[in-house]
């Protein structure tokens, strides 16, 4: 047959030990989390000014490509203009 193992009242001190331990045992759980949230909210700043600045480089890029279209038709126009004016003056 099975015994029953001996249980002890519980007396008013060993529950607030327990209680305390309890508590002292969540309280670090919860240091724990608060931590975490921390450093994710230091990691989420930095990957906001990542973004900020690959922004702004994107647009520096589109500004030097616009830049870069603008020039080259100049080029191409100069250049017609050289050559017709070589054809005048070498023609002779």
């Amino acid at each position: 047959m099975l015994t029953s193992p001996k249980i002890k009242p519980a007396t008013e001190d060993v529950v607030k030990k327990e209680i305390e331990k309890l508590r002292i045992r969540m309280d670090s759980k919860f240091s724990d989390v608060q931590d975490t949230l921390g450093e994710m909210k230091l990691n989420d700043k930095k990957i906001d000014r990542v973004l900020e600045q690959l922004d702004s480089i994107a647009g520096q890029f589109k500004k030097f490509d616009e830049e870069q279209i603008m020039q080259s038709g100049r080029i191409a126009t100069h250049s017609d203009e050289i050559k017709e004016l070589q054809n005048i003056v070498f023609a002779n």
